[in-house]
């Protein structure tokens, strides 16, 4: 897939940036279907590992309630969820609590109850807590195209520098969930003479598993190059088939198991406190800073990022996969707030 070049990393930055484009690479294939399943076995895929976890912690929480207040959950009273929503309120946020519902609703319908929802004992007391509590979620800061520059400018020439360039600069232009990231195989990348075309088998929105792909381009500027930087990490880490993106282990070198979610985040909190530190930050900056970045924030830096660049929201969108504009609208919306705010085109 690519021509191995075992030197320094920092050589193979440097060769990377100075070689032209490589041709296209085998093309990414989705997993072939498995073979023989019964309707029992399609049924049980109908949801992702991670929802079902999701609805597994929500029962086990809801159950243990329930026994410890000598009521039934399953099946359960109206009355009984109410009760639940409104203790556990104190301690969840509104959108954990509708999940929770949800969860609580999926798993009666599965043993044949029929539980609505819509009852009072139960619509009533969320709306409630929602009137009470509010619903506006806790939305992480949005790492702009400036933002990972500095980012980007204060990471080491070293193997470990070299892979969180690449995850930073590739989450960003690709505005990437930091699953999405972290799931990303050799194979998923497409190498063409404009930069990569990048294969998703299966994303949030995309349930069904239709499939996305996305198109990142060579920029001109080598130093924020998503492209060079991926492929200056695969060079270096001496990648051929797996993830692409993958741990280092103590030796220095790449592991041959690939990041985790949780490990991604870590890559950017690191490296907006690496930039803190560059820049003469005290302590309790860089612990705020950090404190307001997660993975999440490079896709809504780009998504931002996009919008002051008048790019149009169809074209955001289809480069995000997102299916409905409310998300979209609201990332720009508080990246705009300064731009678009009355109280600066006044006379003072």
């Amino acid at each position: 897939m690519w021509e191995i070049d075992r030197t320094a990393p920092r050589r193979a930055l440097l060769m990377v940036a100075a070689t032209p484009p490589i041709g296209s690479a085998r093309a990414a294939q989705p997993p072939s279907p498995p073979l023989r399943l019964t309707a029992a076995d399609y049924a049980a895929r109908c949801r992702t590992d991670s929802t079902k976890r999701a609805y597994a912690a929500d029962w086990r929480g809801f159950e243990s309630w329930c026994r410890a207040c000598g009521a039934s959950a399953l099946p359960s009273a109206p009355s009984t969820i109410g009760a639940y929503l409104a203790d556990a309120a104190a301690r969840l946020k509104p959108a954990t609590l509708k999940r929770q519902l949800a969860t609580i609703v999926v798993i009666h319908r599965q043993a044949g109850f029929i539980l609505d929802r819509r009852d009072p004992a139960i619509a009533d007391v969320l709306t409630g807590i929602c009137r009470t509590l509010g619903t506006q979620p806790a939305q992480k800061a949005a790492l702009l195209l400036d933002d990972v520059r500095q980012l980007v400018a204060v990471l080491p020439d070293s193997l470990l520098g070299l892979r969180d360039r690449a995850v930073l600069l590739f989450g960003f232009a690709g505005a990437f969930r930091r699953s999405e990231l972290a799931a990303l195989t050799t194979t998923d990348l497409s190498w063409r003479s404009e930069g990569l075309v990048v294969a998703l088998h299966r994303a949030k929105e995309d349930q069904q598993g239709e499939g996305e792909v996305k198109a990142i381009p060579f920029v001109a500027d080598q130093t924020v190059c998503p492209v060079r930087a991926v492929r200056a990490w695969a060079i270096a880490a001496g990648l051929d088939q797996g993830p692409l993106f993958r741990r280092i282990d103590r030796t220095g070198a790449a592991s041959p198991a690939g990041l985790s979610g949780e490990a991604i985040a870590a890559i950017v909190k690191r490296a907006v406190a690496q930039a803190g530190k560059a820049q003469g930050w005290s302590k309790a900056e860089i612990l705020r800073r950090v404190a307001a970045v997660a993975g999440h924030s490079l896709r809504a830096g780009y998504v931002t990022s996009a919008a002051r660049a008048g790019i149009p929201e169809w074209a955001i969108m289809q480069h995000t996969g997102q299916r409905q504009t409310t998300t979209l609208r609201r990332y720009i919306r508080q990246g705009e707030m300064f731009a678009t705010t009355p109280a600066k085109g006044m006379e003072w």
